[in-house]
């Protein structure tokens, strides 16, 4: 699926979160630097929709302290704590 993305691409991790929201949850986002609350595109009940994709796309557990709005504020800032927290994850592994 194609997005609708800036010139210059996106990383894996964030495509696949873009992939999530338009075609797991039919939302439209214009970029990943759209504020995703301010514009009222991502809602409370989209919220906890988006984590329980997260967590089965990525293989982690969104941890309470992770619950701010900021690290959903926008699809780079979504994408950060996934890479946060999966390298977490694989360094607990070792």
């Amino acid at each position: 699926m194609k997005h609708n993305v800036a010139s210059g691409g996106c990383s894996e991790t964030t495509d696949r979160i873009l992939t999530i929201l338009t075609d797991q949850l039919n939302l439209t986002v214009p970029t990943p630097q759209t504020d995703l609350i301010g514009e009222g595109i991502l809602d409370s009940l989209a919220l906890v929709d988006l984590i329980m994709h997260l967590e089965g796309e990525f293989g982690f557990a969104v941890e309470p302290d992770q619950l701010e709005l900021d690290n959903f504020q926008t699809v780079e800032r979504i994408g950060q704590m996934v890479l946060q927290s999966t390298a977490e994850l694989t360094n607990a592994a070792v």
